[in-house]
């Protein structure tokens, strides 16, 4: 029995660089330097809060198996089975990093609730990117 051996493309290095990138940047920010901006520069964060913060953006860590079961479970043909599950996420998760500035600048009370839906939202992208590369 001979088994099919698949080319391996430059594209995939690259995929799971930024990915990879993109995981380390992401849980080195929320676990040091966005604590310290809120505490040092806000003054408006307690340990309590940074306890909860780092709970709830943690929370799609928990749950990858679910995203292994619908990238396994569901795939688009025209772009292949892991692509969509790859990228779409990653770049959701990029994108939400350029806008979470923007809602801290204009609303610095709610600082917060902001960090905190945008990491898990961010967590969230990272996971499923994660899960679908694995």
């Amino acid at each position: 029995m001979e088994i099919e051996k698949k080319e391996f493309k430059a594209s995939y290095t690259a995929i799971f660089s930024v990915n990879y990138f993109m995981q380390g940047v992401s849980q080195s920010l929320f676990t040091t330097i966005v604590p310290l901006y809120v505490i040092i520069q806000l003054n408006v964060l307690e340990a309590t809060d940074i306890g909860t913060l780092g709970t709830i953006v943690l929370l799609p860590f928990a749950v990858k198996f679910i995203y292994g079961i619908l990238s396994d479970k569901y795939s688009f043909k025209k772009l292949g089975r892991r692509k969509p599950w790859i990228i779409g996420p990653l770049t959701m998760s990029g994108i939400i990093w350029v806008i979470i500035p923007l809602f801290v600048a204009s609303n610095p009370s709610s600082v917060l609730i902001i960090f905190t839906l945008g990491g898990l939202l961010i967590y969230l992208g990272i996971a499923m990117a994660d899960t679908a590369i694995d």
